[in-house]
């Protein structure tokens, strides 16, 4: 019960900090937040990737996922927005495509690698949809990561309470059909009350 306490408290924390940096700061100091967010989700994906690295490596991958954020960014300022996030839909569609043996060979590359290469894709991606969406109207990214938000809360909370059939046990030994399920009602319900 505390730890669901804890993460509650945490979420409502994230999001007055998001909702602060959206709406109260300043183009560049929003653009130098975003850049923050994505170094830190570079660090991070390092550790999910399950590749042992020196720090100086985890380092230099950081400052590779910022290079390529800002190639695809100037790369994409030409092309509609719909086509940077039809492209990222497809490389998660890529993803999903491997789920049959994703406990073999998917995870094997993962954790080998390649992991680090799909970050460099699915980061910088990530990067330039929020920079698109931050420009057109910050109301925009408030949406999308409360979808986010919604998804990962629900499957929590649905999959603690009610989870009985394991996901993918040998990726994410908690994660639970069940919870997936009620992450994907909960955000259906509420992308309907956005639009």
């Amino acid at each position: 019960m505390q730890t669901v306490v804890l993460r509650t408290i945490t979420g409502f924390t994230l999001v007055a900090v998001v909702v602060g940096w959206l709406f109260c700061l300043p183009s560049l100091w929003a653009a130098c937040a975003l850049a923050l967010l994505m170094g830190w989700a570079a660090l991070e994906w390092c550790v999910v990737s399950g590749v042992s690295m020196p720090s100086w490596r985890r380092w230099l991958y950081l400052g590779g996922v910022l290079a390529m954020t800002a190639m695809v960014s100037l790369a994409s300022w030409g092309l509609q927005l719909a086509y940077v996030i039809t492209a990222g839909y497809l490389l998660w569609c890529g993803l999903l495509l491997q789920w049959p043996t994703w406990q073999q060979s998917c995870h094997q590359a993962m954790r080998h690698g390649g992991g680090l290469a799909w970050g460099l894709l699915v980061l910088s991606g990530c990067a330039v949809t929020l920079q698109h969406f931050y420009i057109v109207s910050p109301w925009l990214v408030l949406m999308l990561l409360s979808l986010v938000w919604v998804a990962d809360s629900g499957a929590y909370f649905v999959g603690r309470f009610l989870g009985r059939h394991k996901l993918l046990p040998a990726v994410s030994p908690k994660k639970t059909i069940e919870g997936a399920l009620g992450g994907l009602l909960l955000v259906a319900l509420v992308a309907v009350l956005w639009y």
